[in-house]
């Protein structure tokens, strides 16, 4: 079945005794799937000219994944694939260029929406967090460019934990993984 999806409709989809699919009538190949659990996810379906099947690509869950940015994934998918590439490729660039760009100031944002808004001390914590970001100057920085060296002399710093520099420092001597 293909509907011209909308949030509403996405929300409304319920959970049946078996995995189901609604296509997206405004975006080829898009489609939601909804488990009897009732976990919508964004996939997009193709043809591999190689195999000569349909096969599935996960784009991700909703509503982590809006409609909209489903809908651009999912076309540059199609563009991969008439293209004669694999769309995995696509979704890893797409999602290597998305974290590469994400601020230390947005991901502070997210999580006070994500987890911290209904706590009491949210707010406190929200500002505490954004004060870091200007005192160390990561606000503009993507959050991948930040070090596990700059975050644990930062830690140390506020006292939050004065042995996890040295844990650090021990770790990356003895050639391991970082705490």
């Amino acid at each position: 079945m293909r509907v011209k999806l909308t949030d509403a409709a996405i929300r409304s989809y319920g959970p049946r005794a078996v995995q189901y699919s609604i296509g997206d009538a405004a975006c080829p190949g898009l489609c939601v799937r909804v488990t009897p659990k009732g976990i919508r996810t964004f996939a997009f379906a193709y043809r591999n000219k190689a195999a000569g099947k349909v096969e599935w690509l996960t784009l991700g869950r909703y509503p982590d994944l809006s409609l909209s940015r489903a809908r651009e994934a999912a076309h540059d998918a199609r563009k991969a694939v008439a293209n004669g590439e694999i769309p995995l490729a696509a979704k890893v660039r797409h999602m290597q260029a998305e974290r590469a760009g994400i601020t230390y100031a947005r991901v502070v944002e997210l999580y006070y929406e994500a987890h911290l808004s209904t706590l009491r001390t949210g707010h406190a914590t929200r500002t505490t967090l954004q004060r870091v970001g200007r005192v160390y100057g990561w606000n503009e920085r993507p959050i991948a460019a930040i070090t596990d060296d700059e975050a644990a002399a930062m830690l140390a710093d506020l006292g939050l934990a004065p042995d996890l520099a040295e844990a650090v420092a021990d770790a990356q001597d003895r050639g391991a993984a970082t705490p």
